[in-house]
């Protein structure tokens, strides 16, 4: 907490120590992020309302028509406009609680097989002790939270695939 009373939320967020549930769940170790950021809410499945939504459900990513116009009339021809969708598999699982655990909590355990795909992008954040390796645990360090976007994208396959879709950490 800082001396105006404001406690760490995830790796770039604030909020009023003991009063906001944002920080009562940084605390508790219950925090988690979406679509819509940082929350306290653990529930599994998020509905997307409206035109460029995003519904996530564990097995599946769902995002609704972008074009306001063409939303509204899928919604009164059918009652639904998804626009398109992808299957989360245990791959995608587990690397979407490795971007929310170092996010949210700024450590995550690695299942063996991501942490050897990801060992020599972690390296350098390694070696200038941005983040830290113990075991399976990649903690990131106190001065290593402004580059904490940038180590959660990882393990982010689809990044790769096609980085300029994304907004980027600077």
């Amino acid at each position: 907490m800082n001396r105006t009373g404001y406690a760490p939320v995830g790796f770039d967020h604030f909020a009023l120590a003991g009063r906001d549930p944002l920080a009562r769940a940084a605390l508790a170790g219950t925090l988690h992020r979406n679509f819509q950021g940082f929350t306290d809410d653990d529930a599994p499945n998020l509905i997307g309302l409206g035109a460029s939504s995003i519904s996530a459900f564990p097995h599946l990513l769902v995002q609704n028509e972008k074009n306001g116009g063409r939303y509204r009339m899928r919604v009164d021809a059918a009652g639904l406009a998804p626009e398109r969708g992808v299957r989360r598999d245990r791959q995608d699982r587990a690397r979407g609680a490795i971007i929310e655990g170092l996010l949210c909590h700024g450590r995550a355990t690695l299942p063996p097989d991501i942490l050897v795909q990801s060992g020599a992008q972690l390296a350098p954040f390694v070696e200038r002790g941005l983040v830290e390796m113990t075991g399976s645990s990649l903690i990131i360090a106190p001065g290593g939270l402004p580059y904490a976007r940038t180590v959660a994208a990882i393990f982010d396959p689809y990044r790769a695939q096609s980085a300029r879709r994304f907004s980027s950490a600077v």
